[in-house]
């Protein structure tokens, strides 16, 4: 065999090993966050009460970062369409003594009150993706799915000597909020083992009684660590704005959720 024969054949072996599918058939997604909440919550009483606009990190101290749970899954029965499901959770708890009055749920705190505050956030979420671009290294695809927003949200204060909490007082609200979502995702293989992986969704109307914009995005890069094993490194933002009319939870959120996740995924 000539050299150059033998120089087309390694040329063609090298692009060979590299032609790993910009797409799969389906995944399996573990992974973990260190994540940061902010925002505010206001929560209205049943009797038309207005709540006080609460700073989840300066008034509670449940904001800042902490570590959340990821798990995903996306299966392709058919060429060019996958479907997906993900669960990503956040838990926080913290203690302040209030320098301001707070109303919440039809309770009111008042000034020196010791406030121990707690909140749990679940985002849930199933789409379906169709790939208007399936190249060899590159796909770019359009998304329609739903988001849902499980929220609790707890506060109990106590009264600290010099305060004016005459006792104990305790409010909770647990809502899950339902929106759906248009998205895009794109896909692009950087070498033999590495692939860059981009995806945004956004909602904004006035649906399901909850009345805002709600904004997703992450993007990262996954590295193969054989034919199946994959580790991927992301950034993961959401944001939820709203005025919701629920019937346990009345008032105004604006939820912000980001971080850098790792994750650990199946994929064939």
């Amino acid at each position: 065999m000539t050299r150059s024969a033998c120089a087309l054949l390694g040329v063609a072996l090298a692009l060979g090993a590299q032609a790993r599918p910009v797409l799969d058939r389906g995944t399996l997604e573990i992974g973990i966050g260190a994540n940061e909440l902010g925002g505010n919550v206001a929560v209205d009483g049943s009797a038309g009460v207005l709540g006080t606009d609460i700073d989840l990190g300066r008034d509670l101290d449940v904001g800042g970062r902490d570590r959340g749970k990821l798990f995903a899954a996306t299966w392709s029965p058919w060429e060019r369409h996958e479907f997906g499901a993900r669960v990503q959770r956040f838990g926080r708890s913290g203690e302040r003594t209030i320098s301001r009055e707070i109303v919440f749920d039809d309770e009111v705190f008042v000034i020196n009150s010791r406030v121990e505050g707690a909140i749990d956030l679940d985002l849930w979420s199933l789409d379906y993706t169709g790939w208007v671009i399936a190249q060899e290294r590159r796909a770019l695809g359009l998304s329609v799915g739903a988001l849902q927003y499980r929220l609790g949200l707890s506060l109990a204060a106590r009264n600290l000597p010099g305060g004016g909490q005459p006792a104990p007082v305790e409010a909770e609200v647990k809502e899950d909020l339902p929106v759906l979502v248009l998205g895009a995702e794109y896909r692009e293989q950087l070498g033999e083992d590495w692939r860059l992986v981009l995806r945004g969704s956004v909602f904004q109307a006035d649906i399901n009684r909850i009345d805002g914009t709600v904004y997703t995005f992450d993007g990262g890069v996954e590295y193969a660590l054989g034919p199946h094993a994959v580790l991927a490194l992301r950034y993961a933002a959401t944001r939820l704005d709203a005025r919701t009319r629920r019937d346990e939870l009345s008032g105004r959120l604006r939820l912000d959720l980001e971080g850098l996740q790792g994750a650990l995924i199946w994929r064939w």
